[in-house]
């Protein structure tokens, strides 16, 4: 081989090596820090049954995992901010109603009510915001005036629900 040859190719593996290198460092950078995944909801689910529920919190989010009377795992979240719960308007991006009495379906017994629904009973609000501010077991709005519940994105590791995970 010729100088000019091995000049070129010299040349040309080292940009490879220039590249690998970079974008190494460009997707390790992708991934979640370690604080990051510090902060990430867990729910225990492994050993809930029908009637059962496990509940966290975000900065503006209560999450919750429950097993339907079909034994389905149910994950629904509801926007709160400064202990209201925060309705919709037309979609959950635009939450604009605060909600100060919000009753979520759990039983005396501590129980999640099968039967039971979410639902906005704050006295302040006009009448036709407490029709529209109900959900039932399964997060479908009872009027259809107002979005479902939505469901986060999760996973499901060693028994957890993980928030923010798909």
């Amino acid at each position: 081989m010729d100088r000019l040859k091995v000049l070129k190719l010299s040349v040309l593996g080292l940009f490879a090596i220039g590249g690998l290198s970079i974008a190494s460092v460009f997707l390790s950078s992708m991934n979640p820090s370690a604080k990051a995944e510090l902060n990430l909801v867990k729910l225990k689910v492994s050993d809930l049954t029908p009637g059962d529920f496990s509940t966290g919190e975000s900065n503006y989010y209560m999450f919750f995992a429950y097993i339907t009377k079909n034994d389905h795992l149910k994950v629904v979240e509801i926007p709160y901010f400064d202990s209201k719960v925060l309705l919709p308007d037309y979609n959950w991006d635009r939450p604009i109603v605060e909600c100060t009495e919000f009753v979520f379906p759990i039983l005396p017994n501590g129980k999640w009510n099968l039967d039971g629904e979410f639902r906005c009973i704050d006295a302040g609000l006009p009448k036709h915001w407490l029709e529209m501010s109900a959900w039932d077991i399964n997060g479908k709005n009872i009027s259809g005036d107002l979005p479902d519940l939505r469901a986060p994105d999760f996973s499901i590791e060693n028994g957890y629900v993980v928030i923010g995970r798909s």
